[in-house]
C-alpha cells in the first residue's frame, strides 16, 4: 500500500516541478531573490489551503456517488419485489450496479456535481485552456532543450517530440504512472544534484544580486503557475486509495510533501541561478562597462554580443537553463560538465511533466465526453456495452489527438513565446480555476451535502482562513489583466515609435 503513496508523491512532483525550473529564474531579473522569496512562500501557503479543500471536495464527490448508488439500488430492489422477479436476477442486477456506481473522479465530474450550469462550462473551458497553455510551453521548452543537446533546429524536433509523447498518453495510458514515477525519481535525484552543484558554484562566483521590492510582482504570476497544477493530478490519483480516514490522510500528506519538496527545490534553484547569471542586460540600457575575462578585455561590441543575462533570456523567450548553460560554457570551463548534467536533467524533466499534465488533460476530456455522450448505458447486454465502451474510447482518443495537434500548431508558430504563454495565459486560467474551485468547495457544503459526513473533514480553524483563497487568487487574476494590458499598450507604443523611425528614414 505504501507504494501507492510513493507513486502519488512522485507523480505530484512531476506535475509541479517543471514550470518553476524553466520559467521562474528568468522572471527575477528585476525583483531579485528576497522579493521573490516573500511572494513565493505566500503562494505556497495558499496552495496548501487549496489542496485541503480539494481533498474535501473529492471525498464529498465519492460519497455523493455512493448515496446515488444506494438510491438506485433501493429502487431496483423495490421494482424487483413489485414485479415478483426471481431472487437470482435481482442479485445479479445488484452486483452489476455495484460495479458501476462510482465513476473515477475527474475535474469535469466535480464541476458537474458542485457548480451550476454555465459556470461548470467556464470551469471546463479554463481547465482545458490552462493545461493546453502549459503543454504549449513544454513543447517550446522541450524542443529547445533537445535541440541544444542534438544540435538540430527545434522546429524539426518539435513534431517528433509531440507525436511520441502524445502517443504514449493516448495509447499507453496504463504505462504512464510507473514510467512517470521512475523518471520522476531519476529527475529528482538529478535535480537535487544539479541544485547542490550550482549552489556550490554560486557560492564561489557570488554574482551581485539586486533586490528591488518595487518589482515584487514580476515573478508573482509565474510563481502561481510554478506551484499550481496539483488539482489536475489529484482526482486521478485519488481513485487509487481506500476511502477511509487513515488512507485519505496518507494521500493528503503525500501531496503536501510533494508540494513542499518542489517549493524548497525551486527556491534553491532560483538562488543558484541568480548567483551565477547576471540579472540585467546592461547593453540594452546603453550602460556598457568594459568586462574582463581572465587576462583578456572584451571590446564593447564583442561584450554586448556575448553578454548573457536573465533579462536578455526573458526578452528572447528562453528557458532559465539556457543562459545558465551558456554562461558556464563561456566563462567557467572548469564546470563545463555541469552544463551537460543540466541539459540531460531538463530533457527528462520536461518530458515527464508533459506526460503527467497530458494525462491530466486526457482525464478531463474523457470526463466531458463520458458525461455528454455516454452517461446512460444499457448494461443488460454485454456485447452492446462492449461496443459502447469501444466507441467511447475511440472518440476520447480522437478528441485528445486533435487537441494535441492544436497544441503543436500553436507552439510551432510561437517559438519565442514561452514566458508569455506561461505567465499570461496559463496564470490567468489557473488562478480563475482556483477561485471556482473555492466556490465548488462552498457549494459542496450546502443543502443536502451539509449533513453528509466525510472521513477526513477540514479542521474547523481553517474554515475562516479558506475564505482568503478567492481574495488572493482574485487579486492574481486582476493583476494578470493589468500586466497584460500594460504590456500590450507598451508594445503598441514601441511599434508606433519604430514605424515613425522607419518613415523618417
Amino acid at each position: 500500500m505504501s507504494i501507492i503513496y510513493l507513486q502519488i508523491y512522485f507523480v505530484t512532483i512531476a506535475c509541479i516541478l517543471g514550470t518553476g525550473i524553466l520559467g521562474l529564474p528568468v522572471t527575477l531579473y528585476k525583483s531579485g531573490f528576497y522579493p521573490f522569496l516573500i511572494s513565493f512562500l505566500t503562494t505556497f501557503f495558499f496552495q496548501v489551503l487549496l489542496i485541503f479543500i480539494t481533498v474535501e471536495i473529492l471525498q464529498r464527490a465519492c460519497i455523493n456517488q455512493f448515496l446515488a448508488f444506494k438510491e438506485s439500488l433501493d429502487k431496483e430492489l423495490h421494482d424487483a419485489l413489485q414485479n415478483k422477479k426471481e431472487e437470482s436476477e435481482s442479485s445479479e442486477d445488484e452486483d452489476n450496479l455495484h460495479n458501476h456506481f462510482i465513476t473515477p473522479p475527474n475535474l469535469h465530474m466535480l464541476s458537474e456535481m458542485f457548480l451550476c450550469n454555465g459556470v461548470r462550462h467556464i470551469f471546463d473551458f479554463l481547465a482545458v485552456l490552462q493545461l493546453s497553455s502549459v503543454l504549449i510551453g513544454y513543447c517550446l521548452a522541450g524542443s529547445e532543450s533537445y535541440s541544444e543537446i542534438l544540435h538540430i533546429e527545434k522546429v524539426y524536433i518539435m513534431p517528433v517530440y509531440v507525436c511520441v509523447l502524445s502517443s504514449f498518453i493516448i495509447f499507453a495510458l496504463h504505462l504512464i504512472k510507473p514510467i512517470v514515477s521512475f523518471l520522476t525519481l531519476l529527475k529528482g535525484l538529478a535535480f537535487a544534484l544539479t541544485v547542490i552543484i550550482t549552489c556550490i558554484i554560486g557560492f564561489k562566483i557570488r554574482e551581485n544580486v539586486i533586490d528591488d521590492y518595487h518589482n515584487i510582482g514580476n515573478s508573482f504570476l509565474m510563481g502561481t503557475v510554478a506551484l499550481g497544477g496539483t488539482i489536475y493530478v489529484m482526482p486521478f490519483l485519488y481513485k487509487d486509495i481506500v476511502q477511509n480516514k487513515t488512507e485519505i490522510r496518507k494521500y493528503l500528506l503525500a501531496v503536501l510533501s510533494a508540494l513542499t519538496t518542489c517549493t524548497i527545490l525551486n527556491i534553491l534553484w532560483c538562488w543558484s541561478v541568480l548567483s551565477i547569471v547576471p540579472q540585467l542586460d546592461f547593453c540594452s540600457n546603453s550602460a556598457v562597462i568594459p568586462h574582463f575575462v581572465g587576462n583578456n578585455t572584451l571590446t564593447t561590441p564583442d561584450y554586448c554580443e556575448s553578454y548573457i543575462s536573465l533579462e536578455k533570456a526573458a526578452s528572447n523567450g528562453e528557458i532559465s537553463t539556457t543562459p545558465l548553460v551558456k554562461l558556464i560554457k563561456q566563462r567557467y570551463q572548469e564546470y563545463a560538465w555541469i552544463s551537460t548534467l543540466i541539459e540531460i536533467f531538463i530533457v527528462i524533466s520536461i518530458s515527464v511533466a508533459f506526460l503527467t499534465l497530458g494525462t491530466a488533460l486526457q482525464d478531463i476530456v474523457s470526463g466531458i465526453i463520458h458525461s455528454t455522450f455516454f452517461q446512460q448505458r444499457n448494461n443488460n447486454c454485454l456485447p452492446v456495452q462492449w461496443q459502447t465502451e469501444m466507441r467511447e474510447k475511440i472518440i476520447k482518443n480522437i478528441s485528445t489527438g486533435i487537441l494535441f495537434g492544436i497544441i503543436f500548431l500553436i507552439a510551432i508558430f510561437s517559438l519565442k513565446s514561452f514566458i508569455t504563454v506561461m505567465e499570461k495565459v496559463s496564470s490567468f486560467a489557473l488562478n480563475t480555476i482556483n477561485i471556482l474551485l473555492f466556490f465548488m468547495y462552498t457549494q459542496s457544503r450546502r443543502g443536502k451535502n451539509s449533513n453528509v459526513e466525510i472521513p477526513l473533514p477540514i479542521p474547523k480553524w481553517m474554515d475562516i482562513i479558506n475564505y482568503l483563497l478567492p481574495v488572493y487568487f482574485g487579486f492574481a487574476v486582476i493583476y494578470d489583466g493589468f500586466v497584460t494590458t500594460t504590456d500590450y499598450l507598451e508594445s503598441l507604443k514601441h511599434n508606433k515609435t519604430q514605424r515613425a523611425l522607419y518613415s523618417q528614414q
